[in-house]
């Protein structure tokens, strides 16, 4: 046989070129396995109501863009249900998680104020961080670190207005600033000044400050605020929280008023050595600049910073720290705002070793089933030269398959047990391409415009079969099931490599060995 005019075919070139490429991506890239294999942590997110199809989707592909922003391209995130929403990290450390965790309850709304009044949103921003706009300790000389962003034309228009001859006055950077909100603080260690009560004021939104120890002093002041937010530290007194209670106040996520909780360290603002206002996380606030004369002369700018001092006591803490708040405000904001609250529950882990005993099984079970398989084709066709195509043609599939799953996403223990489906439905597919030459060849000395005709008849039911299998499919990859949408896209990718790249080669090689029979 003239196997040299056989490589030269269209359809084994093509088999070869992507044999090659799918053997590169594998062992220069590696596959990427999922959490099932590898271990890794599972954060569940319950969102504040039922959402639709519509909504769930938007807050699943702002989640993904959030972690993707942070460096976690491997993250998986899929809904269960329609309310809950779940982040799978592969091999996450628990400082990832933290940070995760952190993105994640963040709403992602941005506000810039200067003197009570919005000069900034959110959507005025079109990009954030990048080459020259990103500086930590180790880059600044200090231990300042700041995150520069850009924005549109309508948004450097209205920053320009709004801070039109304002020379030092702070610009407060918020984050998912509260709204329609009142914050108890502890009398006893909270410094009032006017720059950080000016921090709570918003043009048709102040957020109001009681004491914890004045407030059921003050009850009716408090009633008639009507307030849909009420911030209280860890430690605030149970008197207090039951008050609140009292009159339909609750912790849950989606109540109309609603009592937040927050650590007592993040109760207090945080001030510089000279007294200004940096940081306030119980409001959100991110940092207050002041403003500089080259930014309060009317004329629009495009770009901003935000800034902060990195915490820590030795350089490599500071630098880890502004690396972190760098990451988290670039996933946060650059990740988009989400269209419901949500609340981030505790997660959970899967141990790496219990992960590699899975993906040992998996690989047991896909050795042993073409292994099985093998003995069919050998028990059927007894003649190496048919046994060794089938066998090998197989593999390729395998090899193809395994190469996009993992390397252009993720092997999950459902896409596995998709990969080893396709083992047999594959030599299916091959039984029928050879038994229908064979066939001929039995009946007459086969020739190849006769065996162009069963080639053809064969491959009839090949892509018929195909088509069923993909339509048998479809729904399952659409359900949003994510442990059955790996199985029903592992199935669909097997059965068009088949049809477009391995059936096509095998049919131009066993036409062959038929014909030199």
């Amino acid at each position: 046989m003239d196997f040299g005019k056989i490589f030269e075919k269209r359809e084994m070139k093509i088999l070869l070129v992507i044999l090659a490429i799918a053997l590169f991506l594998i062992f220069v890239k590696h596959l990427n396995f999922g959490i099932e294999f590898i271990g890794g942590v599972r954060i569940p997110i319950m969102l504040s109501q039922p959402v639709s199809a519509t909504t769930m989707s938007q807050v699943i592909s702002t989640i993904q863009s959030r972690i993707n922003e942070y460096g976690l391209s491997q993250a998986n995130v899929y809904s269960v249900g329609d309310q809950q929403v779940m982040v799978e990290i592969p091999q996450a450390g628990q400082g990832a998680v933290n940070s995760i965790q952190t993105i994640l309850q963040e709403q992602g709304n941005f506000e810039a104020v200067i003197d009570n009044q919005v000069a900034l949103q959110g959507n005025d921003i079109i990009a954030v961080g990048g080459p020259n706009q990103e500086t930590t300790p180790s880059s600044s000389g200090s231990n300042q670190w700041s995150l520069g962003f850009m924005v549109g034309s309508a948004g450097a228009q209205q920053f320009a207005k709004v801070a039109y001859g304002k020379v030092n006055y702070p610009v407060y950077l918020f984050l998912d600033r509260p709204t329609k909100a009142a914050i108890i603080e502890d009398k006893s260690s909270f410094i009032s000044t006017p720059t950080i009560l000016n921090a709570l004021n918003q043009q048709g939104d102040n957020i109001q400050l009681f004491y914890s120890q004045d407030l059921l002093n003050e009850t009716s002041s408090f009633l008639s605020g009507n307030f849909s937010t009420v911030i209280i530290g860890n430690s605030t007194s149970s008197g207090i929280l039951s008050f609140l209670k009292q009159n339909n106040y609750s912790t849950e996520i989606n109540a109309s008023k609603r009592i937040v909780i927050a650590n007592d360290s993040n109760m207090l603002p945080v001030v510089d050595a000279q007294g200004d206002l940096e940081q306030w996380p119980a409001i959100g606030l991110l940092s207050a600049p002041l403003l500089s004369a080259g930014v309060t002369n009317g004329y629009p700018s495009t770009l901003y910073q935000i800034s902060g001092t990195a915490v820590g006591t030795t350089p490599q803490q500071q630098e880890a720290y502004a690396e972190n708040q760098i990451q988290v405000l670039k996933s946060v904001i650059g990740g988009g705002k989400l269209p419901v609250n949500t609340l981030v529950e505790s997660s959970y882990s899967i141990s790496p070793s219990l992960g590699s005993q899975f993906l040992l099984y998996s690989f047991v079970a896909l050795f042993l089933a073409i292994i099985v398989v093998s003995l069919i084709i050998i028990l059927r066709y007894k003649k190496l030269i048919l046994i060794i195509p089938i066998i090998l043609t197989n593999l390729f599939e395998i090899t193809i398959l395994l190469s996009i799953l993992g390397t252009l996403g993720t092997i999950s223990i459902s896409a596995m047990a998709g990969v080893i489906a396709l083992i047999g439905s594959g030599v299916d597919n091959q039984i029928v391409i050879t038994d229908e030459l064979l066939k001929g060849s039995k009946e007459q000395t086969i020739e190849a415009k006769n065996s162009k005709e069963r080639l053809a008849r064969a491959f009839f039911i090949v892509f018929t079969t195909a088509g069923v299998a993909i339509a048998g499919m479809l729904p399952l990859l659409l359900s949003g099931i994510v442990q059955i949408t790996g199985f029903a896209l592992a199935t669909i990718l097997g059965v068009i490599i088949g049809v477009l790249v391995t059936r096509p080669a095998y049919g131009i090689l066993i036409e062959n060995l038929v014909l030199e029979k």
